[in-house]
Protein backbone atom coordinates (compact mmCIF):
# COMPACT_ATOMS: atom_id res chain seq x y z
CA UNK A 1 0.00 0.00 0.00
CA UNK A 2 1.49 3.73 -1.33
CA UNK A 3 0.53 6.39 1.10
CA UNK A 4 1.47 9.78 -0.57
CA UNK A 5 0.99 12.98 0.20
CA UNK A 6 -0.09 13.57 4.35
CA UNK A 7 2.98 15.74 5.43
CA UNK A 8 2.15 17.43 1.81
CA UNK A 9 5.37 16.05 0.24
CA UNK A 10 5.11 14.61 -3.34
CA UNK A 11 6.12 11.12 -3.44
CA UNK A 12 5.74 10.10 -6.80
CA UNK A 13 7.92 12.90 -7.96
CA UNK A 14 10.24 12.12 -5.56
CA UNK A 15 10.46 7.99 -6.63
CA UNK A 16 10.38 9.16 -9.93
CA UNK A 17 13.16 11.19 -9.99
CA UNK A 18 15.50 8.68 -7.86
CA UNK A 19 14.14 6.10 -10.25
CA UNK A 20 15.20 8.37 -13.28
CA UNK A 21 18.59 8.66 -11.70
CA UNK A 22 18.70 4.79 -11.04
CA UNK A 23 18.12 4.17 -14.46
CA UNK A 24 20.98 6.16 -16.37
CA UNK A 25 22.81 2.40 -16.73
CA UNK A 26 19.86 1.14 -18.44
CA UNK A 27 19.75 4.16 -20.94
CA UNK A 28 23.38 2.94 -21.72
CA UNK A 29 22.32 -0.33 -22.47
CA UNK A 30 19.74 0.69 -24.71
CA UNK A 31 21.92 2.64 -26.34
CA UNK A 32 24.42 -0.44 -27.32
CA UNK A 33 21.72 -2.28 -28.24
CA UNK A 34 20.46 0.34 -30.86
CA UNK A 35 24.03 0.62 -32.22
CA UNK A 36 24.31 -2.85 -32.68
CA UNK A 37 21.24 -3.25 -34.19
CA UNK A 38 22.21 -0.54 -37.03
CA UNK A 39 25.38 -1.81 -36.95
CA UNK A 40 23.60 -5.34 -38.49
CA UNK A 41 20.96 -3.03 -40.67
CA UNK A 42 24.33 -1.61 -42.20
CA UNK A 43 26.15 -4.94 -42.57
CA UNK A 44 22.84 -6.18 -44.64
CA UNK A 45 22.96 -3.38 -46.71
CA UNK A 46 26.65 -4.34 -47.46
CA UNK A 47 25.90 -7.63 -47.75
CA UNK A 48 22.56 -6.88 -50.39
CA UNK A 49 25.38 -4.92 -52.45
CA UNK A 50 28.00 -7.71 -52.20
CA UNK A 51 25.32 -9.88 -53.73
CA UNK A 52 24.80 -7.63 -57.09
CA UNK A 53 28.31 -8.47 -58.30
CA UNK A 54 28.15 -11.84 -56.74
CA UNK A 55 25.63 -12.91 -59.31
CA UNK A 56 27.05 -10.93 -61.64
CA UNK A 57 30.25 -13.16 -61.43
CA UNK A 58 28.47 -16.20 -61.11
CA UNK A 59 27.36 -15.58 -64.51
CA UNK A 60 30.77 -14.25 -66.15
CA UNK A 61 32.18 -17.58 -64.94
CA UNK A 62 30.88 -19.22 -67.68
CA UNK A 63 31.83 -18.47 -71.24
CA UNK A 64 28.36 -18.32 -72.62
CA UNK A 65 28.39 -14.39 -71.82
CA UNK A 66 31.21 -14.21 -74.08
CA UNK A 67 29.37 -16.12 -77.11
CA UNK A 68 26.74 -13.72 -77.73
CA UNK A 69 25.61 -13.55 -81.42
CA UNK A 70 23.20 -11.26 -83.53
CA UNK A 71 20.93 -12.40 -86.38
CA UNK A 72 20.88 -10.10 -89.80
CA UNK A 73 17.89 -10.68 -91.99
CA UNK A 74 18.28 -10.17 -95.99
CA UNK A 75 14.49 -9.31 -95.51
CA UNK A 76 13.53 -7.89 -92.51
CA UNK A 77 9.46 -7.49 -93.98
CA UNK A 78 9.43 -11.39 -94.10
CA UNK A 79 11.72 -12.51 -91.31
CA UNK A 80 13.22 -11.13 -88.01
CA UNK A 81 15.69 -13.60 -86.31
CA UNK A 82 16.67 -13.32 -82.53
CA UNK A 83 19.10 -15.60 -80.75
CA UNK A 84 17.99 -16.86 -77.71
CA UNK A 85 20.19 -20.35 -77.18
CA UNK A 86 23.77 -21.13 -79.25
CA UNK A 87 23.52 -21.45 -82.78
CA UNK A 88 25.44 -23.78 -84.19
CA UNK A 89 25.71 -22.22 -88.22
CA UNK A 90 26.53 -19.08 -89.06
CA UNK A 91 23.57 -18.84 -91.72
CA UNK A 92 20.12 -19.83 -92.45
CA UNK A 93 17.78 -19.41 -95.70
CA UNK A 94 14.21 -19.38 -95.24
CA UNK A 95 11.61 -20.24 -98.26
CA UNK A 96 8.44 -21.00 -98.59
CA UNK A 97 7.13 -18.90 -95.71
CA UNK A 98 3.11 -19.22 -94.73
CA UNK A 99 1.78 -17.03 -91.58
CA UNK A 100 -0.67 -18.93 -89.51
CA UNK A 101 -4.19 -17.75 -89.32
CA UNK A 102 -5.98 -18.20 -86.46
CA UNK A 103 -9.90 -19.62 -86.84
CA UNK A 104 -12.34 -17.60 -87.74
CA UNK A 105 -16.45 -16.87 -88.02
CA UNK A 106 -18.11 -15.97 -90.66
CA UNK A 107 -19.37 -12.81 -90.88
CA UNK A 108 -21.26 -9.98 -93.61
CA UNK A 109 -22.09 -6.21 -92.76
CA UNK A 110 -24.49 -4.37 -94.79
CA UNK A 111 -24.11 -0.40 -95.27
CA UNK A 112 -27.53 -0.04 -95.90
CA UNK A 113 -29.04 3.02 -97.85
CA UNK A 114 -27.13 5.06 -95.28
CA UNK A 115 -30.57 6.44 -93.83
CA UNK A 116 -30.61 4.10 -90.80
CA UNK A 117 -30.65 6.27 -88.46
CA UNK A 118 -33.32 5.35 -85.51
CA UNK A 119 -33.49 1.40 -85.14
CA UNK A 120 -37.05 1.87 -83.37
CA UNK A 121 -38.76 3.17 -85.96
CA UNK A 122 -41.37 1.08 -88.11
CA UNK A 123 -38.91 -0.43 -90.51
CA UNK A 124 -41.27 0.74 -93.80
CA UNK A 125 -39.85 4.39 -93.31
CA UNK A 126 -36.63 2.83 -94.39
CA UNK A 127 -38.71 1.11 -97.36
CA UNK A 128 -38.75 -2.53 -95.64
CA UNK A 129 -41.66 -4.36 -97.36
CA UNK A 130 -43.89 -7.08 -96.05
CA UNK A 131 -42.91 -10.46 -96.87
CA UNK A 132 -40.74 -13.61 -95.84
CA UNK A 133 -36.73 -14.38 -96.17
CA UNK A 134 -34.17 -16.87 -95.18
CA UNK A 135 -31.55 -16.75 -92.96
CA UNK A 136 -29.43 -19.53 -93.19
CA UNK A 137 -32.27 -21.56 -94.49
CA UNK A 138 -34.76 -20.43 -91.98
CA UNK A 139 -37.89 -18.46 -93.13
CA UNK A 140 -37.77 -14.84 -91.41
CA UNK A 141 -41.18 -12.94 -91.49
CA UNK A 142 -40.65 -9.50 -91.85
CA UNK A 143 -43.67 -6.93 -90.53
CA UNK A 144 -42.46 -3.74 -91.85
CA UNK A 145 -45.08 -1.89 -89.24
CA UNK A 146 -42.24 -2.93 -87.04
CA UNK A 147 -38.57 -1.85 -85.87
CA UNK A 148 -35.17 -2.89 -86.78
CA UNK A 149 -34.77 -3.48 -83.18
CA UNK A 150 -37.97 -5.83 -82.99
CA UNK A 151 -36.37 -7.81 -86.49
CA UNK A 152 -33.06 -8.10 -84.72
CA UNK A 153 -34.57 -9.76 -81.97
CA UNK A 154 -36.52 -11.88 -83.93
CA UNK A 155 -33.56 -13.20 -85.69
CA UNK A 156 -31.53 -13.86 -82.54
CA UNK A 157 -34.15 -15.53 -81.00
CA UNK A 158 -34.57 -17.87 -83.67
CA UNK A 159 -33.18 -21.87 -83.04
CA UNK A 160 -30.85 -22.89 -85.35
CA UNK A 161 -30.64 -19.96 -87.43
CA UNK A 162 -26.63 -20.38 -86.05
CA UNK A 163 -25.68 -16.68 -86.78
CA UNK A 164 -26.59 -12.94 -84.39
CA UNK A 165 -27.99 -10.08 -86.46
CA UNK A 166 -26.48 -6.15 -84.37
CA UNK A 167 -27.03 -3.04 -85.68
CA UNK A 168 -24.33 -0.48 -85.61
CA UNK A 169 -25.32 3.36 -84.63
CA UNK A 170 -21.79 4.45 -85.80
CA UNK A 171 -22.06 3.53 -89.45
CA UNK A 172 -25.82 2.73 -89.63
CA UNK A 173 -24.71 -0.83 -91.01
CA UNK A 174 -26.32 -4.03 -90.28
CA UNK A 175 -23.95 -6.92 -89.28
CA UNK A 176 -24.80 -10.84 -89.67
CA UNK A 177 -22.41 -12.69 -87.38
CA UNK A 178 -21.89 -16.90 -87.40
CA UNK A 179 -22.25 -18.31 -84.79
CA UNK A 180 -19.44 -21.00 -85.67
CA UNK A 181 -15.73 -20.77 -86.63
CA UNK A 182 -13.90 -22.53 -89.55
CA UNK A 183 -14.32 -23.32 -92.90
CA UNK A 184 -18.13 -24.82 -91.96
CA UNK A 185 -18.95 -21.64 -90.90
CA UNK A 186 -21.54 -19.56 -93.81
CA UNK A 187 -23.84 -16.89 -93.97
CA UNK A 188 -26.32 -17.06 -96.41
CA UNK A 189 -29.63 -14.95 -97.41
CA UNK A 190 -31.86 -16.04 -99.75
CA UNK A 191 -35.18 -15.35 -101.45
CA UNK A 192 -37.84 -16.75 -99.65
CA UNK A 193 -38.81 -18.64 -102.83
CA UNK A 194 -37.43 -18.17 -106.69
CA UNK A 195 -38.22 -14.68 -107.93
CA UNK A 196 -39.99 -13.68 -105.00
CA UNK A 197 -39.10 -9.70 -103.37
CA UNK A 198 -36.50 -9.25 -100.98
CA UNK A 199 -38.66 -7.34 -98.40
CA UNK A 200 -35.56 -5.94 -96.74
CA UNK A 201 -33.61 -4.23 -99.87
CA UNK A 202 -35.07 -1.55 -98.53
CA UNK A 203 -32.36 -1.87 -95.53
CA UNK A 204 -29.29 -2.77 -97.72
CA UNK A 205 -29.75 -5.98 -96.61
CA UNK A 206 -29.02 -8.30 -99.97
CA UNK A 207 -28.81 -11.65 -100.93
CA UNK A 208 -25.91 -13.88 -101.31
CA UNK A 209 -23.43 -16.20 -99.44
CA UNK A 210 -20.57 -15.66 -97.49
CA UNK A 211 -19.48 -19.10 -99.11
CA UNK A 212 -16.33 -21.15 -98.22
CA UNK A 213 -13.11 -19.70 -98.25
CA UNK A 214 -10.77 -20.22 -100.83
CA UNK A 215 -13.24 -23.34 -102.37
CA UNK A 216 -14.31 -22.48 -106.34
CA UNK A 217 -17.63 -24.42 -105.76
CA UNK A 218 -18.67 -22.29 -102.82
CA UNK A 219 -17.66 -18.73 -103.69
CA UNK A 220 -18.47 -15.39 -101.67
CA UNK A 221 -20.99 -14.25 -103.78
CA UNK A 222 -21.67 -10.77 -101.55
CA UNK A 223 -19.60 -8.49 -104.00
CA UNK A 224 -20.77 -5.33 -104.04
CA UNK A 225 -19.54 -1.88 -102.92
CA UNK A 226 -21.64 -1.36 -100.05
CA UNK A 227 -21.08 -5.18 -98.60
CA UNK A 228 -18.67 -6.15 -96.46
CA UNK A 229 -17.56 -9.78 -95.73
CA UNK A 230 -15.63 -12.37 -94.46
CA UNK A 231 -15.64 -16.21 -95.19
CA UNK A 232 -14.98 -18.47 -92.92
CA UNK A 233 -11.79 -19.98 -91.63
CA UNK A 234 -10.28 -22.91 -90.08
CA UNK A 235 -6.85 -22.50 -87.81
CA UNK A 236 -3.86 -22.71 -90.06
CA UNK A 237 0.16 -23.28 -88.48
CA UNK A 238 2.86 -21.21 -90.01
CA UNK A 239 5.05 -22.82 -92.35
CA UNK A 240 9.01 -21.77 -93.12
CA UNK A 241 11.88 -24.21 -94.82
CA UNK A 242 15.03 -23.41 -93.25
CA UNK A 243 17.96 -24.29 -94.51
CA UNK A 244 15.83 -27.42 -96.55
CA UNK A 245 14.41 -28.65 -93.23
CA UNK A 246 9.99 -27.57 -93.43
CA UNK A 247 9.34 -26.44 -89.85
CA UNK A 248 5.56 -25.90 -88.40
CA UNK A 249 4.60 -23.61 -85.97
CA UNK A 250 0.70 -22.64 -83.98
CA UNK A 251 2.61 -18.82 -84.05
CA UNK A 252 4.26 -16.86 -86.37
CA UNK A 253 7.59 -17.94 -84.60
CA UNK A 254 9.44 -20.58 -85.54
CA UNK A 255 12.41 -21.87 -82.79
CA UNK A 256 15.59 -23.88 -84.53
CA UNK A 257 19.29 -24.38 -83.85
CA UNK A 258 18.88 -21.58 -81.15
CA UNK A 259 17.74 -18.81 -82.80
CA UNK A 260 14.10 -17.53 -82.83
CA UNK A 261 12.70 -16.69 -86.64
CA UNK A 262 9.41 -14.34 -86.47
CA UNK A 263 7.64 -14.41 -89.42
CA UNK A 264 6.58 -11.11 -90.86
CA UNK A 265 4.51 -11.81 -94.17
CA UNK A 266 4.21 -14.94 -96.52
CA UNK A 267 6.67 -15.05 -99.17
CA UNK A 268 8.07 -17.36 -101.30
CA UNK A 269 11.50 -15.66 -102.26
CA UNK A 270 14.39 -16.97 -100.18
CA UNK A 271 15.63 -14.71 -97.03
CA UNK A 272 18.67 -15.23 -95.53
CA UNK A 273 19.25 -14.66 -91.86
CA UNK A 274 22.97 -14.35 -90.84
CA UNK A 275 25.20 -14.77 -87.80
CA UNK A 276 27.95 -12.68 -86.19
CA UNK A 277 29.28 -12.41 -82.76
CA UNK A 278 27.38 -9.82 -80.78
CA UNK A 279 30.56 -7.38 -79.94
CA UNK A 280 28.04 -4.59 -78.64
CA UNK A 281 26.94 -6.77 -75.99
CA UNK A 282 30.15 -8.05 -74.90
CA UNK A 283 31.79 -4.64 -74.36
CA UNK A 284 28.32 -3.76 -72.68
CA UNK A 285 28.42 -6.87 -70.21
CA UNK A 286 31.94 -5.95 -69.55
CA UNK A 287 30.76 -2.31 -68.83
CA UNK A 288 28.53 -3.60 -66.28
CA UNK A 289 30.92 -5.54 -64.39
CA UNK A 290 33.22 -2.56 -64.67
CA UNK A 291 30.41 -0.08 -63.14
CA UNK A 292 28.76 -2.51 -60.66
CA UNK A 293 32.51 -3.21 -59.18
CA UNK A 294 33.70 0.35 -58.74
CA UNK A 295 30.31 1.02 -57.40
CA UNK A 296 30.46 -1.62 -54.67
CA UNK A 297 34.51 -0.24 -54.27
CA UNK A 298 33.10 3.00 -54.03
CA UNK A 299 30.19 2.14 -50.80
CA UNK A 300 32.85 -0.01 -49.26
CA UNK A 301 35.38 2.19 -49.11
CA UNK A 302 33.33 4.97 -47.90
CA UNK A 303 31.79 2.52 -45.22
CA UNK A 304 35.26 1.48 -43.94
CA UNK A 305 36.88 5.37 -43.80
CA UNK A 306 33.74 6.89 -42.74
CA UNK A 307 34.41 8.25 -38.94
CA UNK A 308 32.19 8.60 -35.72
CA UNK A 309 30.53 11.75 -34.88
CA UNK A 310 31.57 12.64 -31.30
CA UNK A 311 28.68 13.54 -29.29
CA UNK A 312 26.01 11.56 -31.20
CA UNK A 313 24.98 8.38 -29.08
CA UNK A 314 21.43 6.68 -30.00
CA UNK A 315 18.66 8.80 -28.65
CA UNK A 316 16.53 7.25 -25.33
CA UNK A 317 12.82 7.56 -25.28
CA UNK A 318 12.49 10.86 -22.83
CA UNK A 319 14.78 12.49 -25.09
CA UNK A 320 13.07 11.44 -28.21
CA UNK A 321 9.64 13.15 -26.15
CA UNK A 322 11.09 16.30 -26.28
CA UNK A 323 12.11 16.38 -29.79
CA UNK A 324 10.52 16.85 -33.21
CA UNK A 325 10.36 14.01 -35.76
CA UNK A 326 12.46 15.79 -38.24
CA UNK A 327 15.37 16.12 -35.29
CA UNK A 328 15.39 13.02 -34.05
CA UNK A 329 15.81 11.61 -38.20
CA UNK A 330 18.36 14.01 -38.05
CA UNK A 331 20.22 12.87 -34.97
CA UNK A 332 20.18 8.99 -35.63
CA UNK A 333 21.30 10.06 -39.39
CA UNK A 334 25.02 11.17 -37.62
CA UNK A 335 24.80 9.06 -34.88
CA UNK A 336 24.78 5.89 -37.57
CA UNK A 337 27.95 7.03 -38.94
CA UNK A 338 31.27 4.96 -38.59
CA UNK A 339 29.46 2.23 -37.40
CA UNK A 340 31.52 -0.15 -40.02
CA UNK A 341 34.64 2.44 -39.69
CA UNK A 342 37.89 0.26 -40.04
CA UNK A 343 35.64 -2.98 -40.30
CA UNK A 344 38.24 -5.79 -40.60
CA UNK A 345 35.45 -8.08 -42.65
CA UNK A 346 35.09 -5.05 -45.33
CA UNK A 347 38.63 -4.21 -45.44
CA UNK A 348 39.99 -7.71 -46.09
CA UNK A 349 37.35 -8.20 -48.74
CA UNK A 350 38.54 -4.64 -50.36
CA UNK A 351 42.31 -6.01 -50.14
CA UNK A 352 41.11 -9.53 -51.79
CA UNK A 353 39.01 -7.73 -54.96
CA UNK A 354 41.93 -5.78 -55.71
CA UNK A 355 44.24 -8.41 -56.00
CA UNK A 356 41.60 -10.89 -57.44
CA UNK A 357 41.20 -8.21 -60.54
CA UNK A 358 44.71 -7.23 -60.96
CA UNK A 359 46.55 -10.68 -61.35
CA UNK A 360 47.44 -12.32 -63.98
CA UNK A 361 45.75 -15.05 -65.33
CA UNK A 362 47.74 -17.92 -66.04
CA UNK A 363 47.49 -20.63 -68.43
CA UNK A 364 49.22 -24.01 -67.81
CA UNK A 365 50.61 -25.67 -71.63
CA UNK A 366 51.28 -29.06 -71.72
CA UNK A 367 54.53 -30.05 -73.34
CA UNK A 368 54.21 -33.30 -75.04
CA UNK A 369 58.06 -34.29 -75.63
CA UNK A 370 58.44 -34.27 -71.80
CA UNK A 371 55.11 -34.39 -70.49
CA UNK A 372 55.06 -31.07 -68.54
CA UNK A 373 53.56 -28.21 -67.81
CA UNK A 374 54.68 -24.87 -68.08
CA UNK A 375 53.18 -21.33 -67.29
CA UNK A 376 51.50 -18.63 -69.99
CA UNK A 377 50.44 -15.60 -68.86
CA UNK A 378 47.04 -15.57 -70.99
CA UNK A 379 46.71 -11.72 -69.73
CA UNK A 380 45.99 -9.54 -67.18
CA UNK A 381 42.53 -6.81 -67.44
CA UNK A 382 44.84 -4.28 -68.24
CA UNK A 383 46.01 -5.96 -71.15
CA UNK A 384 42.45 -6.07 -72.68
CA UNK A 385 41.80 -2.64 -72.00
CA UNK A 386 40.04 -2.64 -68.32
CA UNK A 387 43.01 -1.00 -66.13
CA UNK A 388 43.21 0.92 -62.49
CA UNK A 389 41.72 4.21 -62.61
CA UNK A 390 44.68 6.33 -62.92
CA UNK A 391 44.70 7.87 -58.87
CA UNK A 392 44.88 6.74 -55.80
CA UNK A 393 42.15 8.38 -54.47
CA UNK A 394 39.80 6.16 -56.61
CA UNK A 395 40.66 3.27 -54.06
CA UNK A 396 41.59 0.57 -56.82
CA UNK A 397 38.49 1.39 -59.15
CA UNK A 398 39.11 0.04 -62.72
CA UNK A 399 38.85 2.33 -65.92
CA UNK A 400 37.92 1.21 -69.36
CA UNK A 401 39.83 2.13 -72.61
CA UNK A 402 37.59 1.66 -74.85
CA UNK A 403 39.06 1.31 -77.79
CA UNK A 404 41.19 -1.16 -76.93
CA UNK A 405 38.39 -3.56 -75.00
CA UNK A 406 36.58 -3.12 -78.14
CA UNK A 407 39.80 -3.99 -80.20
CA UNK A 408 40.10 -7.10 -77.61
CA UNK A 409 36.34 -8.37 -78.42
CA UNK A 410 36.92 -8.10 -81.91
CA UNK A 411 40.29 -9.31 -82.68
CA UNK A 412 41.06 -11.89 -79.47
CA UNK A 413 37.61 -12.94 -78.32
CA UNK A 414 39.39 -16.05 -76.83
CA UNK A 415 41.77 -14.15 -74.89
CA UNK A 416 39.49 -11.98 -73.36
CA UNK A 417 36.76 -15.16 -72.79
CA UNK A 418 39.69 -16.69 -70.55
CA UNK A 419 40.41 -13.81 -68.61
CA UNK A 420 37.09 -13.34 -67.14
CA UNK A 421 36.00 -17.34 -66.86
CA UNK A 422 39.17 -19.34 -67.45
CA UNK A 423 39.32 -22.90 -65.77
CA UNK A 424 42.40 -24.42 -64.54
CA UNK A 425 44.03 -26.73 -66.99
CA UNK A 426 45.73 -28.94 -65.63
CA UNK A 427 44.99 -30.06 -61.85
CA UNK A 428 42.75 -33.27 -62.00
CA UNK A 429 39.21 -33.34 -61.68
CA UNK A 430 39.17 -34.82 -58.49
CA UNK A 431 40.29 -31.24 -57.10
CA UNK A 432 37.53 -29.81 -55.33
CA UNK A 433 39.44 -27.08 -53.68
CA UNK A 434 38.58 -23.69 -54.65
CA UNK A 435 40.73 -20.27 -55.61
CA UNK A 436 40.32 -19.80 -51.63
CA UNK A 437 42.37 -22.50 -51.19
CA UNK A 438 44.69 -23.06 -53.93
CA UNK A 439 47.19 -20.69 -55.53
CA UNK A 440 47.22 -23.24 -58.02
CA UNK A 441 43.78 -22.93 -58.83
CA UNK A 442 43.68 -18.90 -58.40
CA UNK A 443 46.64 -18.54 -60.81
CA UNK A 444 44.54 -20.63 -63.65
CA UNK A 445 40.89 -19.03 -62.85
CA UNK A 446 39.62 -16.51 -64.51
CA UNK A 447 38.86 -12.86 -62.85
CA UNK A 448 34.85 -13.72 -62.45
CA UNK A 449 35.93 -17.13 -60.54
CA UNK A 450 38.07 -15.59 -58.14
CA UNK A 451 35.59 -12.86 -57.66
CA UNK A 452 33.05 -14.61 -57.02
CA UNK A 453 34.35 -16.92 -54.18
CA UNK A 454 36.11 -14.17 -52.72
CA UNK A 455 32.20 -12.28 -52.69
CA UNK A 456 30.96 -15.60 -51.65
CA UNK A 457 33.14 -16.08 -48.83
CA UNK A 458 32.40 -12.77 -47.35
CA UNK A 459 29.22 -13.20 -47.60
CA UNK A 460 29.48 -16.02 -45.31
CA UNK A 461 31.33 -14.09 -42.93
CA UNK A 462 28.97 -11.18 -42.68
CA UNK A 463 26.02 -14.14 -42.27
CA UNK A 464 28.48 -15.62 -39.03
CA UNK A 465 29.12 -11.74 -37.77
CA UNK A 466 25.72 -10.42 -38.04
CA UNK A 467 23.58 -11.73 -40.15
CA UNK A 468 22.47 -15.27 -38.82
CA UNK A 469 20.08 -13.98 -36.48
CA UNK A 470 20.99 -14.95 -32.18
CA UNK A 471 23.95 -17.71 -33.28
CA UNK A 472 26.10 -14.41 -35.22
CA UNK A 473 28.32 -12.87 -33.12
CA UNK A 474 26.22 -9.20 -33.26
CA UNK A 475 23.45 -11.40 -32.59
CA UNK A 476 24.77 -12.96 -29.50
CA UNK A 477 26.09 -9.77 -27.94
CA UNK A 478 22.38 -8.15 -28.50
CA UNK A 479 20.90 -11.63 -26.85
CA UNK A 480 23.47 -10.90 -23.70
CA UNK A 481 22.30 -6.65 -23.40
CA UNK A 482 18.48 -7.77 -23.30
CA UNK A 483 19.68 -10.13 -20.92
CA UNK A 484 21.17 -7.68 -18.81
CA UNK A 485 18.36 -5.13 -19.47
CA UNK A 486 15.44 -7.59 -17.88
CA UNK A 487 17.79 -8.18 -15.29
CA UNK A 488 18.55 -4.47 -14.31
CA UNK A 489 14.36 -3.97 -15.03
CA UNK A 490 13.58 -6.65 -12.07
CA UNK A 491 16.57 -4.75 -9.76
CA UNK A 492 14.49 -1.35 -10.98
CA UNK A 493 11.32 -2.95 -9.83
CA UNK A 494 12.35 -3.59 -6.49
CA UNK A 495 14.25 -0.60 -6.11
CA UNK A 496 11.13 1.44 -6.64
CA UNK A 497 9.03 -0.58 -4.52
CA UNK A 498 11.97 0.11 -1.78
CA UNK A 499 12.00 3.64 -2.09
CA UNK A 500 7.99 3.87 -2.17
CA UNK A 501 7.76 1.80 1.48
CA UNK A 502 10.47 3.98 2.98
CA UNK A 503 8.85 7.06 2.04
CA UNK A 504 5.28 5.15 3.38
CA UNK A 505 7.56 4.94 6.58
CA UNK A 506 8.29 7.89 6.76
CA UNK A 507 4.79 9.63 6.19
CA UNK A 508 3.13 7.29 8.66
CA UNK A 509 6.67 8.56 11.55
CA UNK A 510 5.38 11.87 10.18
CA UNK A 511 1.72 11.74 11.01
CA UNK A 512 2.53 9.93 14.18
CA UNK A 513 4.62 12.80 15.54
CA UNK A 514 2.36 15.45 14.11
CA UNK A 515 -0.58 13.62 16.22
CA UNK A 516 1.73 13.34 18.97
CA UNK A 517 2.57 16.90 18.61
CA UNK A 518 -1.35 18.30 18.87
CA UNK A 519 -1.85 16.21 21.89
CA UNK A 520 0.86 18.01 23.63
CA UNK A 521 -0.01 21.14 22.47
CA UNK A 522 -3.61 20.27 23.74
CA UNK A 523 -2.40 19.14 27.23
CA UNK A 524 -0.33 22.46 28.08
CA UNK A 525 -3.06 24.46 26.73
CA UNK A 526 -1.80 24.94 23.36
CA UNK A 527 -5.40 24.85 21.61
CA UNK A 528 -6.66 27.60 23.71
Amino acid sequence: MRINGFSGFDVDAAVKELMTAARKPADKLHQQKQLQTWKTDAYRDVNTKISELRNLMQDMRWTGDFNKNSSESSNPDAVTATVTGSPTQTSYDITGIKLAESERAASVKFFGNGNLTDPTKPMSDYGATAGSILINGISITVDPAKSLNDLITTVNTTAGIGLTMSYSATEKSITFSSSSTGDSSKITIDPSAPGAVNPLSGLGIKTGSTGKNNDLNDPNTFADSTISSVQGRNKTQAEATINGLLYKSDTNSITYDGVKFDLKSTSASTTTVTQKKDNDAIFDRIKKFVDTYNGLVDDLTNKVNERKAKGYDPLTDEQKSAMKDSQIESWEAKAKEGLLGKDPLITNLLTKMRASVNAPVINMKLDIATNTYTPETVGTLSSIGVGLADSWRDNGKLKIDETKLKAAIANDLTKVTDIFSKSTSNLPSTDTSNTLKSLAKYDQSGVADRLYEQLDASMLSLGTQALNGTTSVVGKQISEIDKRIDDFEKRMGSLEDRYYKQFTAMEKAMQQANSQSSWLMSQFGGGQ
